[in-house]
């Protein structure tokens, strides 16, 4: 299963973001935007991979996406 994840870099690669989002989708993230002025990238991956893109230089943090859905408004007690 996948998982949508931001990446957020350190500072001595935040003008290196193409570099890093490089070396991310090598590592089989597909990289979505990279956000260069944030020093962040977004994009997805298979949950079991995840872990291995901290190793990757420039990598501050790996942050999955949470996904909060509420229940249809039809739909019984709440």
């Amino acid at each position: 299963m996948s998982q949508r994840v931001t990446v957020t870099l350190t500072e001595p690669y935040a003008g290196r973001s193409a570099e890093v989002a490089g070396q991310l989708a090598t590592a089989g993230m597909i990289v979505e935007r990279v956000l260069p002025a944030l020093s962040m990238i977004t994009g997805t991956i298979a949950a079991e991979r995840m872990a291995g893109l901290e190793a990757i230089g420039g990598v501050a943090s790996v942050t999955a996406e949470l996904i909060h859905r509420l229940p249809d408004p039809d739909s019984g007690i709440q």
